[in-house]
């Protein structure tokens, strides 16, 4: 788009609200006869590791304490199973363990990386026993949730934080799991203020085509015993790609066939998500056009600045999809506003400036994912350019105006490619299917790349230190090389 910032209020009068959160009333849920298995023991810890109570985060949280309500009001956000909690979420996510977890497409190994020492390490990896589609991380409660397509389940872990840094911590430990029967989940989003679990899934399709998707709940106010959502599940719109704003109760949805901006109220008013508003068209904000579809990949959210992100993948006149919104007023232990927030989204462009024609302009050749530092307002794009012989992988820094840092000054002046490395020595360029993830703690993002040559092969797992002006260097593991991912990364979360 041409002006770098056209705020264009949208007719979308999103009725949001952080009120009554903490998990569903137990009148709001029920069980439709859907068996969810658990294991109840978890695991002893060790003497450096932070102590935990039998179903509860660890105590230690690297000094971060979630907010305490005032008297009367209810218990922290972790406490007090399936009460509500009149407590918001703070005005900054928990500070990071600094620990990386990769879920691949063709391998059943979650890949752990520790990123809180001198040099980035890779942990032994866990055995799922399942092949993933997605990764959902819960940091407020140290949950992960892998979402197994092949398997039609999904597996709750839990998740540890390390006492100090570069100190043991214990591998995820299995909490729980959720079968689907005859529906193939797909992706998932949480919300940790409410303790919900929001899974997207295939119904059964025999020869038939996908016409709607199903959208399932679950109560995670004890992760040992998930409870569906009375009317769960329910039909939405065909989708790839999901975001949630805990802190005004928003689910931000697009549309895989229509390409519509989808939002629902997720704020705790009843146990199921409602319609918020009519769907945006995000063609009509974005009408140009190539022998491309028009995609947007992988939303994500800063709900701390009130700023929603997708990637729009249509080779050269790929960029950044964003839209601002109010966000939650609510401060750090303050109850959340009990009334609603009326609110509407203002469009926001980037600085590749697809009107003008590609010979006059720096053009990507496809976008994967928007990565947000929540704190600053920056973000990180993961896409696709002209390396000089082939189309390969970068990463690209953004400024809060979505204008382009320096990072490496691989490419144009900016960003940096992603390479396999050893001794020292930059190797071949490597492209991505676009799982990242950021650890704003430690100054680190984490990228992926797979064999484009054979997908079964192991993929590599890149880092990057930065600094406040996004400054970008790569980060190498021992004897200076990139680190292995399993086969086909397919999302990866900081915790």
């Amino acid at each position: 788009m041409s002006d770098k910032t056209a705020p264009i209020l949208i007719g979308l009068m999103v009725v949001l609200a952080c009120g009554g959160g903490g998990g569903a009333d137990p009148a709001d849920v029920t069980d439709p006869g859907q068996e969810v298995s658990s294991v109840q023991d978890l695991p002893p810890m060790p003497v450096d590791a932070p102590v935990q109570d039998k179903g509860t985060v660890p105590k230690d949280v690297s000094s971060y304490d979630l907010p305490v309500t005032d008297e009367g009001g209810g218990k922290d956000v972790n406490g007090d199973p399936g009460q509500p909690s009149g407590s918001c979420l703070p005005t900054a996510p928990p500070d990071q363990a600094g620990v990386a977890y990769i879920a691949h497409f063709l391998s059943t190994e979650l890949r752990i990386y520790r990123l809180d020492g001198p040099k980035p390490v890779a942990e032994a990896p866990l055995e799922t026993g399942g092949y993933s589609h997605d990764l959902a991380l819960d940091a407020h409660n140290d949950l992960l949730f892998q979402v197994q397509d092949v398997g039609r389940k999904v597996q709750i872990y839990r998740v540890y934080r390390p006492s100090r840094a570069g100190s043991f911590i214990p591998a995820p430990f299995k909490v729980s799991e959720i079968p689907f029967g005859d529906d193939t989940p797909r992706f998932a989003v949480t919300d940790p203020l409410r303790k919900r679990l929001f899974v997207v899934a295939d119904p059964p399709l025999g020869d038939g085509v996908l016409e709607k998707h199903l959208l399932y709940v679950y109560d995670l106010s004890d992760p040992a015993t998930p409870v569906p959502a009375a009317g769960s599940p329910m039909e939405i719109p065909v989708t790839t790609t999901l975001a949630l704003d805990a802190l005004i109760g928003a689910l931000f949805m697009v549309g895989l066939t229509d390409d519509n901006l989808h939002l629902y109220d997720v704020s705790g008013t009843g146990p199921m998500p409602t319609v918020l508003g009519n769907p945006l068209s995000l063609v009509a904000l974005y009408p140009q056009e190539n022998q491309f579809t028009f995609q947007a990949r992988n939303l994500t959210l800063n709900p701390w600045k009130g700023r929603m992100y997708a990637a729009r993948a249509q080779s050269a006149l790929s960029e950044v999809i964003a839209f601002d919104y109010d966000p939650s007023p609510a401060t750090t232990g303050a109850p959340c506003p009990e009334l609603p927030l009326p609110a509407g989204l203002g469009h926001v462009s980037d600085f590749f400036d697809v009107d003008k024609p590609v010979e006059d302009r720096p053009n990507l050749l496809d976008a994967f994912q928007v990565v947000p530092e929540p704190g600053t307002g920056n973000t990180f794009l993961v896409a696709n350019a002209w390396n000089g012989t082939a189309s390969s992988s970068l990463v690209i820094p953004l400024d809060p105006q979505l204008s382009p840092a320096t990072g490496c000054a691989d490419w144009e002046g900016m960003g940096c490619w992603y390479r396999s490395w050893f001794n020292g020595n930059p190797g071949f360029h490597q492209v991505t299917d676009g799982a990242a993830c950021l650890d704003r703690s430690h100054r680190v993002f984490v990228g992926s790349t797979y064999d484009v040559y054979n997908e079964e092969d192991p993929g590599s797992v890149l880092f990057f230190h930065y600094q406040e002006d996004l400054t970008m260097t790569p980060w190498l593991a021992d004897g200076d090389k990139t680190l292995a991912a399993g086969s086909l990364p397919v999302a990866a979360v900081c915790h």
